[in-house]
C-alpha cells in the first residue's frame, strides 16, 4: 500500500508520555501507528532510541520502507531536523526475538 503526503499525520499522545519516552500516533489511511521512544537531539539530527511500534488496522506490510521514509521526512519537515535515527528495542515478539533491528537512517529530502 501506497500511501500520499495527504493521508498521513502525527500527534504527540500526551496521556502515555512519560519522562524520557515520548509517544506519537501517526495517523495514515485506514489505521493508527503508535510509535514509542526516548528522543533526543544532536545538533540538526533526531535520534529516537528503544523504540517500539504498534498499529491499528494496518498489518506489518501495508508500512513498509517506502512508507516510513514518508513518515521520518515528514517528522523531520514538521520539526526541522535534517536527519534522523531510530533506533529499535530488542525485539520481545515478531521476527527475531530477543535481537535488536538494526538502525534506520533517514535524511531530509529538500525536493518535495
Amino acid at each position: 500500500m501506497k500511501w500520499q503526503r495527504s493521508e498521513i499525520s502525527f500527534r504527540l499522545v500526551d496521556e502515555v508520555t512519560a519522562q524520557s519516552v515520548a509517544t506519537i500516533a501517526v495517523d495514515v489511511s485506514g489505521g493508527v501507528i503508535s510509535i514509542k521512544g526516548e528522543p533526543r537531539a544532536e545538533g540538526r539530527t533526531l535520534v529516537v532510541s528503544g523504540v517500539h511500534v504498534s498499529a491499528q488496522g494496518i498489518v506489518p506490510n501495508d508500512v513498509g520502507l517506502r512508507n516510513s521514509r514518508l513518515i521520518a521526512q515528514i517528522v523531520m519537515e514538521t520539526m526541522d531536523y535534517d536527519r534522523m535515527i531510530v533506533e529499535g528495542a530488542v525485539r520481545s515478539t515478531g521476527a527475531n526475538p530477543g535481537h535488536r533491528p538494526r538502525p534506520l537512517r533517514f535524511t531530509r529530502s529538500r525536493c518535495d
